[in-house]
């Protein structure tokens, strides 16, 4: 019997940003588009560095926007956190 790893279906935030992932590297960091291409800067930024929630893609500001855009009340960019499962949010489309 085969066991999906418990992390192969989830949904993850981007490490640097208030958006969606996209992409998964080095093994351990979950990524938008954007960060994606700016890794070089995000990676080597300190967690305290880095703009604080919300945050647009690349770890810019949203001076515009009061509350979280992916609606959590504690994003801290820096740390990822799973946003739920890609298969039940992709079964909703059907």
């Amino acid at each position: 019997t085969f066991v999906f790893p418990p992390d192969l279906f989830s949904f993850q935030q981007c490490r640097y940003c208030c958006s969606p992932s996209i992409w998964f590297c080095f093994g351990t960091t979950h990524f938008c588009d954007t960060c994606h291409n700016d890794h070089s800067r995000l990676t080597s930024t300190a967690k305290e560095e880095l703009v604080k929630c919300p945050a647009g893609p690349g770890n810019k500001p949203l001076d515009d926007v009061d509350e979280c855009p992916l609606g959590l009340k504690d994003c801290i960019p820096g740390e990822e956190r799973a946003l739920g499962c890609s298969i039940c949010r992709n079964a909703q489309t059907f």
